[in-house]
């Protein structure tokens, strides 16, 4: 049996960072119910790695 969310969607965020790691990675989503009343789950995943300096700083994100 699906659970629906209430009226304003639900969110979910998780983060994770591996120890000894120069980097972190970030899960996000929000839970929707379509018209036909089916839950869809939207998410993004960044990953973010650490850099020597700030010119560098444009390929830290992926």
């Amino acid at each position: 049996m699906a659970q629906h969310w209430p009226a304003a969607p639900a969110t979910l965020t998780a983060t994770s960072r591996p120890i000894p790691a120069d980097s972190v990675t970030v899960f996000t989503g929000q839970c929707f119910v379509d018209e036909k009343g089916r839950e869809v789950l939207k998410t993004m995943w960044l990953l973010r790695s650490s850099v020597g300096n700030i010119m560098d700083d444009w390929k830290a994100t992926r």
